[in-house]
């Protein structure tokens, strides 16, 4: 059985811990479920249970985790539509609601995929470039590095090389945006992107092959250690 996920360890006085931990992520937009059967959440200053609902909409949620409260323990689950909670426990859980659900994910049983070294350029006319864009699962690996949202890893990883410079709607720099308005349309432009520089660097698809994940040796404790 695996379990995987995030916890967090916290001092005890604080009473704003949830609003803390959850200040980057738009929650008024999400729909929230309180998992009352692993559920310590204490109002304070009068210790009464916090949570007084098993569902919470965005914004009442919003307002209901400004209020001061103290976390013993807590199991919420938030979801991008309003439905039935599925009440996971473990990883194998997770795995099949998103495959029931059909949801994209990655799981590090699956093999390796051998993108090739970024030695050499291959030209590619547009439509080979999205062509390729459109066959690979690096597409949703979006992440930041050094303040700017790369579409792709390896364009990171060129422009780190100085073997590339993207000036295409796949790279956000944040540096450059000087409103909330500007932010959107650069997100609504990163995410219609259909191709990016890098596939030039990158493998055809037809020449992706498949090299099967391995497991870290467990090495075993020195004695004198």
């Amino acid at each position: 059985m695996n379990i995987r996920g995030v916890s967090f360890r916290v001092p005890q006085g604080r009473n704003d811990i949830l609003q803390e931990i959850l200040d980057g992520i738009n929650v008024q937009t999400l729909f929230w479920y309180n998992v009352e059967s692993q559920n310590e959440v204490w109002s304070v200053p009068h210790y009464k249970d916090f949570f007084k609902e098993e569902y919470y909409s965005g914004q009442d949620f919003y307002e209901q985790i400004k209020l001061p409260h103290l976390v013993i323990f807590l199991k919420l689950q938030a979801y991008s539509e309003e439905e039935p909670y599925a009440d996971i426990h473990t990883y194998d859980e997770f795995i099949k609601f998103l495959k029931d659900n059909n949801c994209s994910y990655y799981d590090t049983t699956m093999d390796w995929t051998d993108l090739g070294t970024p030695e050499e350029r291959v030209e590619l006319s547009e439509g080979e470039r999205e062509r390729w864009f459109k066959t690979c699962f690096v597409q949703d690996c979006a992440g930041i590095y050094e303040g700017n949202l790369y579409h792709c890893p390896r364009i990171y990883a060129l422009e780190n090389m100085g073997v590339l410079y993207s000036k295409g709607d796949e790279v956000i720099r944040f540096d450059e945006i000087h409103s909330w308005d500007e932010m959107h349309i650069k997100l609504e432009k990163f995410y219609k992107v259909q191709s990016c520089a890098a596939c030039e660097w990158c493998n055809a698809p037809e020449d992706r092959c498949s090299i099967p994940s391995a497991e870290q040796i467990v090495r075993e404790k020195n004695r004198y250690e």
